[in-house]
């Protein structure tokens, strides 16, 4: 039985869809077969990130509406073996059929190693049906005071919306601008949430860049910081770099 993660953020523009698409790709090189589906039915982004929209034929209103199956739904990603996407919903049939949701997600993951849920940012129907599905979750914040009190606030809504485990990704992290005073280090980002850490991800124009081209990240700092979480969310014991080196 593969492991259903829903990618939360309190706001939009902290990168979640990013960081979505950037552990998807790392767990395929880790050899899993993982499927991301876009459960943002207003941005419906992660399709031109990863460049799947031309060979989507079916999105996930088919497949709740019965429509289509995951299997048929899922587009493969070009040049990234073991990575499918499956469009956002182009209606609100997420948030009113959240228990069929679920079980599609369920069945779903007797096929696929992981899935990966990424969540429309702040909190709304489409949000509480994808943390609902989850198993666990993990919380997107950068070291920005909004997005800090943001991401506290998603997180204690997931968390009374299931049982899954909640972890903490900070996301653009600038050494410089903490060594100023300007950003939140990582333990006053974990004493503000209350979630505990999994990674952290630099910032990293090369990431930036991919998004736009609907390139899979694959190198520089960030890729590097994804195969890292990607690797203790397989359960490996990856301990964190030094924050300047990260």
């Amino acid at each position: 039985m593969g492991s259903i993660i829903t990618v939360i953020s309190g706001k939009g523009g902290v990168g979640k869809s990013t960081v979505s698409a950037g552990l998807g790709t790392a767990l395929t090189l880790l050899g899993s077969k993982v499927l991301l589906v876009d459960c943002d039915s207003r941005l419906r982004c992660l399709d031109l990130m990863l460049s799947t929209s031309q060979n989507s034929a079916f999105d996930l209103t088919d497949v709740i509406n019965g429509e289509a199956e995951v299997s048929e739904a899922a587009v493969a990603v070009d040049g990234t073996f073991g990575l499918y996407v499956i469009s956002a919903a182009r209606d609100n049939s997420l948030s009113e059929n959240a228990d069929t949701f679920k079980q599609k997600m369920k069945d779903a993951a007797e096929i696929f190693d992981f899935i990966i849920l990424d969540s429309p940012a702040g909190i709304g129907g489409d949000f509480e049906a994808a943390v609902k599905a989850a198993d666990r979750f993990l919380v997107i914040s950068t070291p920005e005071p909004v997005s800090i009190r943001d991401a506290e606030t998603a997180a204690k809504q997931a968390e009374r919306l299931g049982d899954a485990r909640a972890r903490l990704i900070i996301n653009r992290m600038e050494y410089s601008l903490v060594k100023k005073g300007l950003y939140a280090n990582a333990d006053n980002m974990i004493d503000r949430t209350e979630v505990q850490l999994i990674g952290i991800v630099p910032q990293d124009t090369l990431a930036h860049k991919n998004a736009i081209l609907g390139v899979p990240v694959k190198k520089g700092r960030a890729a590097g910081a994804f195969l890292r979480i990607a690797k203790r969310l397989k359960g490996e014991r990856i301990p964190l770099p030094k924050a300047k080196k990260i």
